[in-house]
């Protein structure tokens, strides 16, 4: 009698236990649906009210360079209704306007820059580079090193990396807003006792949006709507953040700020590697619109201006004020961002006949061949 009841015991515990497992499995199967369900119509609400831009694939995750564009893909450039397409190579920059070679004794020209550089903005063909490229032939080679995202670090680093092995008689550097930040955010080229040290980046060390870039850079996920909110809104908090914390403290309104001094400190270093090596530097920055007149970014940056001006008279650099060569009229933005083809045609098409005009063999310096 008293083992029937202890089992009649253990079989209603049983049933309890059987039961609240059931009941903990529905509530997590139907939490899991519930949130899919949630997902799958926020993606869809997006898609219809405000549709998120995107690139596929987005820049992923370097040791050497913290960022650069995937190889050998098309990337898909998508700003809601437009699109554009950019095709890299094997190294991630962009084909159409990277000739990685030495053919028939050409001048290779260098370009070293960001975004604009690399011709965010206008499909394959149409960035300034390719322009220029069109334009030079058959008597120059363009190499176009250009990658979103990059500053002066990223820039130096790839000259010595790779840019160096074509054996260029001219680099040419754009400048952009945020590259004097962009050093400080990927230092991947420090300076010491007067040399340049280049530094690898690992998992370790890597912030969390390169770790994350590392994992999704190339998924599809890059192409959601709500992805893409969140990680714009995110990107810019961390962005903001990392810039605020890199500026403090204040400081008094005679001293330099860190970025401009970084920069101004790579720049010279690099300008007088150069010189030394028989390779003319030319330096010009992107331009902008406001209140109705052309102005270089340079500008915003007082001190690495008057840096400029000073390498320029000591025939360190050769500064291109390309402000003169647009009207309002050339500044048209690209439906996905930076500019269209115009203000790419007008400076592609100028630069060329600057460097053909300031670079002939007798104003070309010497090579070292130390």
């Amino acid at each position: 009698m008293q083992k029937n009841k202890q089992m009649k015991l253990t079989t209603n515990h049983n049933k309890r236990k059987t039961s609240i497992g059931k009941k903990i499995k529905f509530i997590l199967i139907i939490s899991f649906v519930t949130v899919i369900v949630f997902l799958v119509l926020a993606e869809i609400l997006l898609f219809l009210i405000n549709p998120q831009p995107y690139q596929y694939p987005t820049l992923k995750f370097s040791e050497k360079y913290k960022k650069i564009y995937h190889s050998n893909v098309t990337i898909k450039h998508h700003n809601p209704p437009k699109t554009r397409y950019y095709s890299t190579n094997e190294f991630g920059f962009r084909q159409s306007s990277c000739t990685l070679s030495k053919e028939n004794n050409k001048t290779n020209i260098i370009l070293l820059g960001d975004s604009f550089t690399f011709g965010i903005g206008v499909n394959d063909g149409f960035e300034f580079a390719s322009v220029m490229t069109n334009k030079l032939k058959p008597d120059y080679n363009v190499i176009n090193l250009g990658i979103g995202g990059w500053g002066l670090t990223q820039e130096i680093r790839v000259f010595y990396e790779i840019g160096q092995s074509y054996d260029p008689e001219i680099v040419i550097i754009i400048f952009c807003n945020n590259d004097p930040d962009d050093n400080l955010l990927d230092a991947v080229t420090e300076i010491k006792n007067g040399k340049f040290e280049f530094i690898d980046s690992n998992d370790a060390s890597a912030g969390i949006l390169s770790k994350v870039s590392k994992l999704l850079s190339g998924s599809i996920i890059q192409k959601s709507n709500l992805y893409n909110s969140i990680r714009n809104f995110l990107y810019l908090k961390y962005h903001a953040n990392a810039i605020k914390q890199i500026n403090e403290p204040e400081i008094k309104a005679s001293e330099i700020p860190e970025n401009e001094k970084f920069y101004c400190e790579l720049l010279n270093v690099f300008a007088n590697d150069l010189k030394q090596r028989g390779i003319k530097l030319m330096f010009a920055s992107i331009n902008y619109l406001k209140d109705g007149k052309i102005e270089s970014e340079l500008q915003d940056f007082p001190f690495i201006e008057k840096h400029i001006f000073e390498l320029d008279s000591l025939g360190l650099i050769d500064y291109i004020n390309i402000n003169d060569w647009f009207n309002n009229e050339d500044m048209l933005p690209s439906p996905v961002g930076h500019y269209d083809k115009r203000w790419n045609f007008v400076l592609g098409d100028n630069l060329a006949d600057y460097v053909v005009a300031n670079t002939n063999k007798k104003t070309l310096p010497e090579k070292d061949t130390k």
